[in-house]
């Protein structure tokens, strides 16, 4: 029962996180790491009241693991802290003086908070998506809620529903709950083949033609919204994302030899997906701003796109 509460507390983040402004804000950030730690810790709770291990895959587990403990110790051992008011690093006590630490103490325990939460999340979602029902559950989720943040995005950038986040300095950056392009953009990256994905599933288990409907529908506003926001590393991404969706598609047998839907059905999913991509790189060719993907794509590790990564 208790695992159960954990699995709809974890849906519910799910929906929450990209409205609430991306999770940018204090607030939004305090909100998810606080909800994370709750339901991963009564997920958690759970297994050791029933005395038996999580189903978790071993090389996730030791992921998850060796990340908490090298960002803790990073977080607790912090050897200066940032004073805002005299802009400067000012020396703090450590439990091992010189040894590996944070630069900035709070900042560092700060950021693992939220992650700690998010981490515990991510096993969660190992663990509940053994089962079909709560796979099922998470798939629906994740892929309604980016097809909701999509197309209220969209009917933002028609003027026909109020912007929720807003960048003074630049407006046309914000999308939906996002203030900014990047972020917008890296999550319909995420959710546009769910929605894909879930447009096989209707065609291989033949379900009503309003629900293949509604799974078309779903995935041709996620792709629609990449091309509408104005990130372009969104959309060469989502290029990528097209020539592997198309690839698998079209080729049965790397679906382990699974029919989905009839081989017409099949080719017109793929045909889509293939317009889709030369639609995008229609777009980036006669962005006027492609000059510069170019550019940092010639200058290689020079380029100030890398050199921020880097820094």
């Amino acid at each position: 029962m208790l695992r159960q509460l954990a699995g709809w507390g974890l849906l519910l983040l799910l929906v929450g996180a990209p409205w609430a402004v991306g999770c940018l804000d204090d607030w939004a950030k305090m909100s998810l790491a606080i909800g994370g730690l709750v339901v991963a810790g009564c997920w958690g709770f759970s297994y050791l009241l029933e005395r038996r291990w999580p189903r978790v895959p071993w090389p996730c587990a030791v992921a998850v693991g060796g990340l908490l403990v090298f960002g803790w110790w990073m977080a607790l051992n912090a050897q200066q802290q940032y004073i805002g008011d005299s802009h400067e690093f000012v020396g703090v006590r450590a439990w091992w003086p010189g040894g590996p630490g944070a630069v900035d103490g709070f900042s560092a325990r700060e950021l693992m908070w939220p992650l700690s939460g998010i981490l515990g999340m991510l096993l969660m979602a190992c663990d509940l998506g053994r089962e079909r029902l709560w796979r099922a559950r998470i798939w629906w989720v994740m892929m309604g809620t980016g097809t909701s943040v999509a197309f209220y995005g969209i009917m933002g950038k028609l003027g026909l529903l109020p912007m929720i986040a807003a960048n003074p300095g630049h407006p046309g950056s914000a999308f939906g709950p996002f203030d900014y392009h990047g972020n917008a953009g890296a999550y319909l990256n995420l959710v546009m083949p769910l929605a894909f994905g879930m447009l096989l599933r209707s065609h291989q288990k033949k379900w009503s033609w309003r629900w293949q409907v509604g799974c078309v529908g779903a995935w041709v506003i996620c792709v629609v919204a990449i091309f509408v926001n104005i990130s372009r590393g969104a959309i060469l991404i989502a290029e990528l994302e097209f020539a592997a969706l198309l690839i698998w598609t079209a080729f049965p047998s790397l679906r382990q030899g699974r029919v989905i839907g009839n081989s017409r059905n099949v080719w017109q999913i793929a045909v889509l997906c293939a317009v889709f991509a030369i639609a995008g790189l229609i777009i980036l060719h006669n962005d006027p701003r492609g000059a510069t993907i170019k550019d940092n794509l010639r200058q290689g590790i020079h380029s100030p796109r890398v050199l921020a990564w880097r820094i």
